[in-house]
Formats: C-alpha cells, sequence, structure tokens
C-alpha cells in the first residue's frame, strides 16, 4: 500500500487518542474546571506520557469545542456559557419530542420495562454519589429511545451531543433534587409510551428537557 502514498499509523496515535480521552473525562466530570490553563509539561507528567500526544490531543479537544487557545497565553479549558446548553437543549427538544411521537405506537413493553430497570439503577447511582454512571444511564435512556425510530441521522446526531449531554448533566444533578426530580420525569415518559399516549409522551418529554435547562441554568448562578 505504500506505493500508493498512505502513510503509516505514527506511534503516538495510540497515546494521543488515550490522552484525549483523559483530558476530555476530566473536563466532564469537572476535575479539570472552565478557564483552567492546561499545560503541556504538565499534562505529560501527569499522564506518564511525552508532549507530542498531549500536544495532538489538545488540538483534538480544540477542534471539539472543549479548549480553546489564546495567542501568547497558552490552552484553557472552554468556558460554556448558558447560550451554549439552551442551543443543545432546543436542539433535543424538536429532535426528541419527534421520536417520542413516532415511536408511541411500536416501542415494545419489553423495551419499556427494560429502562424501567436502568431507571432504578440510575437512582441507586445518584444517591450513591456517582453522578457521571447515572448521566451515562441517561444518556442511554435518550438513545435507547431514539433507536427504537430506526433513523440513523437521528441515532447518529444525539451520539454526536453525547459529550454535552454528560458535561451539562453532571452539573444538573449536583444541585438539590435534581435526581429525583430527572427519575420521576424519566419515569413519566415511560408511562405515557406505555399508554401508548404521543402527545402526552412528546409533552413529557420536553417538560423534562426545559426542567434540565433550568436546573443547569440555576446551578451556573449559583456558581
Amino acid at each position: 500500500m505504500e506505493e500508493k502514498g498512505i502513510p503509516k499509523i505514527e506511534k503516538f496515535s495510540s497515546y494521543r487518542d488515550k490522552v484525549f480521552s483523559q483530558i476530555k473525562n476530566l473536563i466532564l466530570d469537572g476535575t479539570l474546571k472552565a478557564g483552567e490553563s492546561l499545560q503541556e509539561r504538565d499534562l505529560a507528567s501527569a499522564l506518564g506520557v511525552s508532549r507530542t500526544p498531549v500536544r495532538e490531543a489538545l488540538k483534538l479537544l480544540e477542534h471539539e469545542g472543549w479548549v480553546r487557545t489564546i495567542p501568547w497565553k497558552g490552552v484553557f479549558v472552554r468556558e460554556f456559557t448558558l447560550d451554549d446548553v439552551k442551543d443543545i437543549i432546543e436542539l433535543r427538544i424538536a429532535i426528541e419530542t419527534f421520536v417520542v411521537r413516532q415511536i408511541t405506537r411500536t416501542i415494545p413493553d419489553s423495551v419499556i420495562e427494560d429502562l424501567m430497570a436502568e431507571l432504578r439503577r440510575a437512582r441507586t447511582l445518584a444517591e450513591q454519589g456517582k453522578f457521571t454512571e447515572t448521566i451515562e444511564i441517561d444518556g442511554r435512556f435518550h438513545f435507547e429511545l431514539a433507536q427504537q425510530l430506526g433513523n440513523d441521522k437521528i441515532t447518529s446526531l444525539l451520539e454526536t451531543l453525547r459529550d454535552q449531554i454528560i458535561f451539562w448533566g453532571i452539573r444538573a444533578l449536583r444541585t438539590g433534587d435534581a435526581a429525583k426530580e430527572i427519575h420521576a420525569e424519566h419515569l413519566r415518559i415511560l408511562e405515557t409510551l406505555q399508554g401508548r399516549d404521543a402527545s402526552a409522551a412528546a409533552e413529557a418529554m420536553e417538560v423534562h428537557l426545559r426542567n434540565v435547562l433550568a436546573t443547569v441554568a440555576q446551578a451556573q448562578k449559583d456558581g
């Protein structure tokens, strides 16, 4: 294949991907704070790798919008605004209310029962303070509903939004009784699907997503 000009995979690429995932996870769970400076040398030392995969990982993170480079100053964790989460929530409302309307008549009872079991597990994890794991279940909940539609474009788009969902979801869960409220809202969505009520399902989904937005807004206000 070399005669076709296809370059070999660089040796550091696997390290780059691992470093990328590790730094992103630290941003998602709040270990690395908004506005925090990311020094290549310090990250390389902490992660036990050379500076090259760190540099490449930071480029990927900037491409995805998680960090930003300020000329002559360095690389910093991006500071997200409430407008960012509003944009994401509005997009999700448009997509996910459509999804539940469409699947109301076709989603199997067995899938609903499985999702209810997952909700019970998520509530237990939230009570233990395991917010990242709880939000991962939350993401799967929404993703599983979308998969029932059988529209690859929609499921792909929700997969693209997955990390943003985790980022904002963790912050929402840390506010007051948000975990209990999210559990109740998810349960309401499943109950409307069990009742095969498309309008009620769409309304329940929109109420849930708008409440997430309100909770995140309050969390930002409280600092």
